[in-house]
C-alpha cells in the first residue's frame, strides 16, 4: 500500500539526492573549468535536465503555492531563455526533467491503484497522471530537435553574431560560446530557489506570517546567486576578464574623475554624452570610442588622428583607437603599428602592461571577426597577458561583477520573495 507518510519521505529524500546531484555535477563542472578544461555541449544538457529533475522534485514538497509559482516560473524563464538562444534541446530537457518527478509519482499511484493495493478514484489518478506526462512528452519532443545553429559569419550585421564587427564582441569573446546559458547561471538560479524555498519553509515551520518574512530570504537569496555566479565562472573566462577589466576599470575611473560620469551603453547616451562633453580636450582620448558607439565613425576617425601621442602611451592608445575605428569600418589593417607602439613602452612598467592588455584585445577583436568564438581560441591573447598582470588583478571579476549583478539577483528575489504574501493575500498560500 502506497502511504502518505511514506510518500512523504520519499519526497523528502529525493530532495536531497537530487539537490546532492546537482551539486556534484557542479562541483565537478567548476573544478574542470578552473583547471582550464573544457565541457561541452553535453555537459549543459545533462546539468539542464538534473537541474529540471531537482526543481520537479521540490515541486512535490507541499510546502505552499508561492513555492510552487517560484520553482515554475525558474523553469518555465529557463526554458525560454535557452529556446530564444537556439539550446532547443536545453529548453525541452528542463521541461521533461521538472515534469518527470511529477510523473513518476502518479505512476506510482496509478500502479498501485491497478494491483489492487490502494482504493484511488480513477478519474482523479489518471488526471494527475497526464498533467506531468504532456508537459514530458513536450519537453521530449523539443530535446529531439537539434539545436539551432549559428548564422554564417557576417561583417556587416548590426548587432552581434559570428563574424560581426561590433561594440561588445570582446565581451562575447570572453564568454565563449556557450554563453548563453552557463553553469553560472545555473548555480545562481539554483541559490536563489533553495534560499527561497528554505526562507518559507522556516516561516512555514515557525508560523510567521509571510507577509512579514519575505524580505530576508530574498536578500540572502541574491547575495548567495551573487556568491555562486561568481565562483563558478570558468579559469579561461575568468582569467580574460581579469585582464580586460584590470584595465577598464582604470579607463573607467579615469573617465569618470573627468567628466563626472561612465561611460555611454547606446547611441542615444552617446550622443548626449558628446552634447555634454564632446569639446573637452581633457577627454580626447575617450572620444572616438564614444563616437564610435554613437555609430558616428568618421567623426571617430578624426577624433582618433587628432588624439595626443606626446608620450609612449599616449601612442599605443592612439594607435589602439585608430585600429578599433578601421576595425569597425571592415577595413582590413594589421596590428604591425599597434605593436611597435607597445614595444616602445618601457618594460616593467605599468603603462607597459595596459599597453599589452590593449594589444590583446585587439588580437582578441581580430580572432571575433573571422567567427572563432571558441574558449582557448579568440580571448586566449587576454589569458596570456593576465599572467603577466600577476596579483594585480587577483580579485578582479568579483570587484566588477558583484556591484553590476548584486542588484539584479536582488531585484529577482525580491520580486519573487513578494509571491508568498499576494499568494498567501489571495489565500493560495499555505500547505
Amino acid at each position: 500500500m502506497v502511504t502518505e507518510s511514506g510518500v512523504a519521505i520519499g519526497i523528502a529524500l529525493a530532495i536531497l539526492a537530487t539537490t546532492a546531484v546537482v551539486l556534484a555535477a557542479l562541483g565537478i563542472g567548476a573544478i574542470r573549468r578552473w583547471r582550464g578544461g573544457q565541457l561541452g555541449r553535453a555537459y549543459g544538457r545533462i546539468l539542464a535536465f538534473l537541474a529540471g529533475v531537482m526543481f520537479g522534485t521540490m515541486f512535490l514538497l507541499d510546502a505552499g503555492a508561492e513555492s510552487r509559482v517560484i520553482l515554475a516560473v525558474f523553469v518555465v524563464g529557463y526554458a525560454v531563455l535557452s529556446w530564444r538562444r537556439g539550446r532547443w534541446t536545453d529548453a525541452g530537457l528542463i521541461v521533461a526533467g521538472a515534469a518527470l518527478p511529477w510523473t513518476a509519482l502518479w505512476a506510482l499511484y496509478a500502479w498501485a491503484m491497478v494491483t489492487g493495493r490502494n482504493d484511488s478514484d480513477p478519474p482523479s489518478v489518471c488526471n494527475g497522471l497526464a498533467v506531468g506526462a504532456v508537459p514530458l512528452a513536450i519537453g521530449l519532443g523539443i530535446a529531439a530537435l537539434a539545436d539551432r545553429q549559428p548564422p554564417t559569419p557576417r561583417q556587416d550585421s548590426t548587432r552581434w553574431q559570428q563574424g560581426a564587427r561590433t561594440i561588445g564582441t570582446i565581451a562575447t569573446a570572453i564568454r565563449g560560446s556557450t554563453a548563453s546559458f552557463g553553469s553560472q547561471e545555473i548555480a545562481a538560479i539554483i541559490a536563489i530557489v533553495v534560499v527561497q524555498i528554505i526562507g518559507g519553509l522556516l516561516a512555514f515551520g515557525l508560523g510567521i506570517d509571510p507577509v512579514y518574512f519575505w524580505i530576508v530570504p530574498a536578500v540572502v537569496a541574491s547575495i548567495a546567486a551573487t556568491e555562486a555566479y561568481v565562483r563558478v565562472i570558468p579559469a579561461f573566462n575568468r582569467k580574460a576578464f581579469e585582464a580586460f577589466s584590470w584595465l577598464g576599470d582604470e579607463e573607467l575611473r579615469r573617465l569618470k574623475a573627468q567628466s563626472g560620469e561612465g561611460p555611454p551603453l547606446n547611441e542615444r547616451a552617446a550622443d548626449r554624452w558628446l552634447e555634454r562633453h564632446g569639446r573637452d580636450p581633457d577627454l580626447a582620448w575617450a572620444l572616438p570610442e564614444i563616437l564610435l558607439v554613437a555609430g558616428r565613425n568618421k567623426e571617430a576617425q578624426r577624433a582618433a588622428e587628432a588624439m595626443p601621442d606626446d608620450t609612449p602611451y599616449e601612442r599605443v592608445e592612439r594607435a589602439s583607437v585608430l585600429d578599433f575605428v578601421a576595425w569597425m569600418d571592415r577595413r582590413e589593417t594589421g596590428l604591425d603599428d599597434l605593436a611597435a607602439a607597445v614595444e616602445a613602452v618601457p618594460d616593467g612598467t605599468d603603462d607597459r602592461l595596459r599597453a599589452e592588455v590593449i594589444l590583446a584585445t585587439a588580437t582578441t577583436r581580430r580572432r571575433m571577426s573571422d567567427g572563432r568564438t571558441e574558449p582557448g581560441d579568440a580571448a586566449r591573447p587576454l589569458v596570456e597577458v593576465r599572467e603577466r598582470l600577476g596579483s594585480r588583478a587577483d580579485g578582479q571579476i568579483g570587484r566588477a561583477l558583484r556591484r553590476r549583478i548584486l542588484p539584479i539577483f536582488l531585484a529577482v528575489s525580491l520580486g519573487l520573495g513578494l509571491l508568498q504574501p499576494i499568494l498567501a493575500a489571495v489565500g493560495l498560500g499555505g500547505s
